[in-house]
């Protein structure tokens, strides 16, 4: 079973270079869609459900803070992981009550987000097998 992961940042060549990335991990990962900002991100968000979104905290129309707010409201599991060149406390406090795990700073470390990818890959599995018993 391949994972679907939502991107949003608004430096397209910050997005192509996630996109890579995590296209040379083998994991059970697909990318169904690529934003440049949250408004963006929502239309792929309710058509897809994505099962991961990583997220730009600073994006013009809605920052990645106001779309994981959007996240959450939809209730489902969504696995969300903040991408920043700000090392700003106040972003990650925010980030942190909205159940954000990961927030990894640009320009993002590929065994850094291998290791998280691989993490939430391995809840995802636990999740889906409680779901057989």
């Amino acid at each position: 079973m391949n994972y679907k992961v939502l991107l949003l940042d608004d430096e397209r060549i910050l997005l192509q270079g996630l996109a890579n990335k995590i296209g040379m991990m083998d994991l059970p990962l697909r990318i169904i869609g690529e934003a440049g900002d949250g408004e963006e991100g929502l239309v792929y968000l309710e058509r897809e459900l994505p099962d991961i979104v990583i997220t730009d905290i600073r994006m013009p129309e809605m920052d990645g803070l106001r779309f994981i707010e959007h996240v959450r409201a939809m209730r489902k599991p969504i696995h969300c992981v903040i991408v920043s060149g700000y090392n700003d406390l106040e972003y990650a406090r925010k980030a942190s009550r909205l159940g954000v795990q990961h927030y990894l700073f640009k320009p993002v470390d590929h065994a850094e987000l291998q290791s998280v990818l691989t993490g939430i890959v391995l809840q995802l599995r636990k999740g889906d097998s409680s779901h057989d018993e």
